[in-house]
């Protein structure tokens, strides 16, 4: 076991007791730039209607509706 592990694992028991030491989610707390309903929509709209991939899409959205999305955002929605 590594130092900085135990030093976590001793710090969770310190504040939280036994219960601390159960495994944790590695969810993010907060999602900071999430996307609008109205900019799904348009997605799914340039990708089904006109066919798009997501550099594409990312292009459309920019250069029609001003909206600055990540390929990686339009991918994986």
């Amino acid at each position: 076991m590594t130092r900085p592990t135990l030093r976590k694992w001793f710090k969770r028991f310190k504040e939280s007791g036994i219960d601390g030491l159960c495994e944790l989610s590695r969810r993010p707390h907060k999602i900071h730039h999430k996307i609008t309903k109205e900019d799904e929509h348009r997605i799914l709209d340039l990708r089904i209607n006109r066919n798009l991939g997501h550099r594409s899409i990312t292009s459309e959205m920019k250069r029609l509706y001003e909206s600055s999305i990540s390929t990686a955002t339009v991918y994986y929605s």
